[in-house]
């Protein structure tokens, strides 16, 4: 909570970020990419998504590395 208090003037994230955020989660993700899908769509383009699911790996990852920087 100390560290918390001396750095959160600089902890500063996207808009477009969903997860780890109060009040934001899957369904907001979900939507933003359904309304881009509609934009293009509606004006005639080709739309690829391509999704992967990580929800695994932060198990896997070396934690010592990662916080490491």
């Amino acid at each position: 909570m100390c560290l918390i208090e001396l750095v959160h003037k600089f902890l500063i994230t996207s808009d477009l970020q969903f997860g780890f955020k109060k009040k934001l989660g899957c369904s907001h993700a979900i939507n933003t990419m359904q309304s881009v899908i509609n934009y293009y769509t509606a004006r005639g383009s080709t739309v690829n998504v391509c999704a992967l699911d990580i929800v695994k790996a932060f198990d896997k990852v070396n934690h010592y590395c990662l916080y490491t920087i």
